[in-house]
Order: C-alpha cells, then sequence, then structure tokens
C-alpha cells in the first residue's frame, strides 16, 4: 500500500500505483504520453491530451457524471484524471495510445504495455471511474466473465480514496465494435451469437463472487417509486397507473428468484462486443443478485431502442422475446413480465 492518499492496489498480484498529487494547473504544453524517460527523470506531468488531439473523456460524460453523481464528488475525480493516467501509465508501464468508446460514467483508454507490465507487452485497456464500490462489483462479475470464456481478464486494479477514483487494467478484445455500433450479421449467426453469450453470463452468475451485491428487486422497486423527469435520457415518462401496475408485476416475480444467483445488470447492446472470432464478450456489469431472465429483457428492450424497429410495435416485440427465450432456456412469461416492469421504469 502507498502512503497518504495514493492509488491502492486492489487485485491480486497487482502493482501497487504511487502515490500521487493530481496538479490543479494543467501545463502550458501537453507532456508527451510515454513514460519511459531514461533514470534519473522528474515525476511525469499530468495527461492533458491524446493523440489526435482526442480527450480523456467522450463527449457527454461529464454532464452524464454530474447527473448521475453531483458536482460535489465529480469536481475531484475531475480534477485529479490527468495524473491519475499519468500515475497508471508509468507504474503499470502502459504507453496511452488513444480513447475509447466509453459509456456515461469512465474514462476508458487504449494502452499499449511494457514486457513487464502486467499485460505483458500487449494492448490493454485501462478505465477510470468514481464510484469505487460500483467499480469492485463490476470486477469481481468480470473475473467470472473472463472465466466462462464470454468477457476480457482483469489484469490489475487500484483504487485513489482521496479523488474517489478506481483504475481496471483488462484485456483488450479486438473487433468491429460493440453489436449496438456494428451492422448485425445474419439472423442465424446473431441467435446463435446471443444464445451462447447469454449462456455463459448465466453460468457465471451462477459462481459465488468476492464482493456484497445488492438486491434487483429492491433497486428496481426503489426506481419505479421515482418519477423520471429528464425526457432527453429517459424518455416520456411512464404514467403513474403504468408504474402501479409494474411494481405489482415486481412484487409477483419476486417468489420465481433464484437464490444466490446475480444478474448482469445492464445487458444493452453497447456492453456487447464482437469479438474477432464472431463471438460475443460482455463487459461493464453492474451485477445485482436476481433473476437471469431479466438480463435478457433489458437486452431486447435495449436492442429494439437502437435499430428500426418501432417502438410501438408490441407483437413483434412479444414474439421476438419468446423466440429468444425458448433458444436460450429462459421462461417466455418471466422475460415478458421483466419487459413490463423495466419500460415502467424507463431506462436510458
Amino acid at each position: 500500500m502507498s502512503g497518504g492518499s495514493g492509488m491502492v492496489a486492489a487485485a491480486a498480484g497487482a502493482p501497487t500505483v504511487r502515490a500521487m498529487h493530481p496538479s490543479t494547473t494543467p501545463p502550458a504544453t501537453p507532456p508527451a504520453i510515454a513514460t519511459t524517460a531514461p533514470h534519473p527523470a522528474p515525476p511525469p506531468a499530468p495527461v492533458t491530451a491524446l493523440p489526435g488531439g482526442q480527450h480523456l473523456l467522450a463527449a457527454g460524460t461529464v454532464t452524464d457524471l454530474v447527473h448521475d453523481y453531483g458536482a460535489a464528488r465529480i469536481s475531484p475525480w475531475l480534477t485529479a484524471l490527468p495524473s491519475l493516467v499519468t500515475a497508471a501509465a508509468a507504474d503499470w508501464q502502459l504507453t496511452v495510445t488513444g480513447a475509447l468508446p466509453a459509456g456515461c460514467a469512465s474514462c476508458v483508454l487504449l494502452v499499449q504495455s511494457a514486457p513487464g507490465s502486467p499485460a505483458a507487452g500487449r494492448t490493454a485497456v485501462l478505465k477510470i471511474t468514481p464510484d469505487i464500490d460500483r467499480s469492485r462489483r463490476e470486477l469481481a462479475a468480470a473475473a467470472e466473465y473472463a472465466a466462462t470464456g464470454c468477457g476480457p481478464r482483469v489484469l490489475a486494479a487500484g483504487h485513489d480514496h482521496a479523488a474517489g477514483a478506481y483504475l481496471a487494467l483488462l484485456e483488450h478484445l479486438p473487433g468491429p465494435g460493440t453489436l449496438r455500433d456494428t451492422p448485425s450479421p445474419g439472423t442465424r449467426q446473431l441467435r446463435a451469437a446471443l444464445r451462447d453469450v447469454l449462456a455463459a453470463v448465466r453460468a457465471a452468475g451462477q459462481q459465488p463472487v468476492t464482493e456484497p451485491l445488492p438486491d434487483l428487486d429492491g433497486m428496481l422497486h426503489a426506481r419505479l417509486a421515482q418519477r423520471r423527469t429528464d425526457p432527453d435520457r429517459y424518455g416520456p415518462p411512464a404514467t403513474d397507473p403504468q408504474r402501479a401496475h409494474a411494481a405489482a408485476v415486481l412484487t409477483d416475480l419476486r417468489p420465481g428468484i433464484p437464490a444466490g444467483v446475480w444478474v448482469h445488470g445492464d445487458l444493452h447492446p453497447g456492453n456487447l462486443l464482437w469479438t474477432e472470432t464472431g463471438r460475443l464478450a460482455v463487459i461493464d456489469a453492474n451485477p445485482h443478485h436476481g433473476d437471469p431472465a431479466y438480463d435478457l429483457a433489458v437486452l431486447l428492450l435495449k436492442r429494439r431502442r437502437h435499430t428500426d424497429a418501432h417502438p410501438a410495435d408490441m407483437a413483434a416485440a412479444v414474439r421476438d422475446a419468446r423466440r429468444l427465450a425458448v433458444l436460450t432456456g429462459h421462461d417466455p412469461d418471466r422475460v415478458l413480465a421483466w419487459m413490463v416492469v423495466e419500460t415502467a421504469g424507463r431506462l436510458p
């Protein structure tokens, strides 16, 4: 463990990231990304720019972070971010080569590692988030997904409590992109890929994880009790009768939730990566104890939102749900019930 408020290693075999004191005044000239200057050398300056003029954060990420966590919590993380990248690059022997498309709650960078790095000279992914507890749960799930062959391996991890930051070094899975951002293959190939990845996700969810997980039904009950007032992000809010009906459906679903099983919790098309072998890999879990049919319901709903399918074409949605539920060994009626709950919750 490093002293002061520095990074603390959080994975077996992970190197300890040295203590760091983020600069609040960026240097006039952005420093080089490489961190292999000959010794002796001064401490590396914070990374403030990336190759090709990219920014550390994807467009819109700061707005989403402030929306989710509040400005008071996010400000220290944003201030520390350049130095967090620099420190990780130095201690894990990485060279940042660019930014990757990311979700709404993290900084995700593509890096090249040195031979002595935890990534052992290979291309890897450096992910930095402002939510230490959630990131610990995410990486606990990621380890199980990697074990079942449906996700990248966790190579190293650490946290900095002063900045409220969690860093993870992950295996890079090259491929054409996500299920959301790339043209889908033929129907038969797509269904086979979905069948395989959903089976692997379900198998992983039956394994114990190292972190305590919240319950899915409690989270969804809380969401249904809220009034979503941000139509740009969540779509038109559900009516009071719709939310009341969904809460009743959720109550009916509870007895059938298997004990000791956890789910991905955010299995949308942007969290499924096509690999070079034509298989799908899963990333960015928000694991909860719950019903595996929920993951399929989320995937079906959000996939329809990212295609040209008409949102009002419920007959087609029901047919798709039943077909894929049978293909993946889920109860079609439970998948449809979870879709009712999820629709009323108006997830983004």
